[in-house]
């Protein structure tokens, strides 16, 4: 059975870089991804979503943690950022 995971939201903090024993790069970062929906077609608040700052909507954030190995490590260490926004899809294992 396969399953592959699509995430697009934003990176939460800076990019950490480390190196296994053998030497293989890999980078650790947290995107956060946010839900809205519109008061007027949800009356009360669903569990665990909070009311937005504009008092309009409920939305709820959900933070993934993601490793990149090898090569991907490499360039999202040194192209992504604290605020940056991706796309990421991968197959897990």
């Amino acid at each position: 059975m396969f399953h592959r995971v699509t995430i697009i939201g934003f990176v939460g903090q800076t990019p950490e870089m480390r190196y296994t024993e053998d030497g293989t790069p890999v980078t650790n970062i947290s995107v956060a991804t946010r839900q809205v929906v519109s008061k007027e077609r949800v009356a009360s608040c669903p569990q665990g979503w909070k009311e937005s700052l504009n008092g309009k909507n409920w939305e709820l954030t959900t933070w993934f943690r993601v490793s990149c190995w090898r090569k991907l490590a490499e360039s999202v260490n040194e192209y992504v950022e604290k605020g940056s926004q991706l796309y990421v899809e991968a197959n897990p294992s």
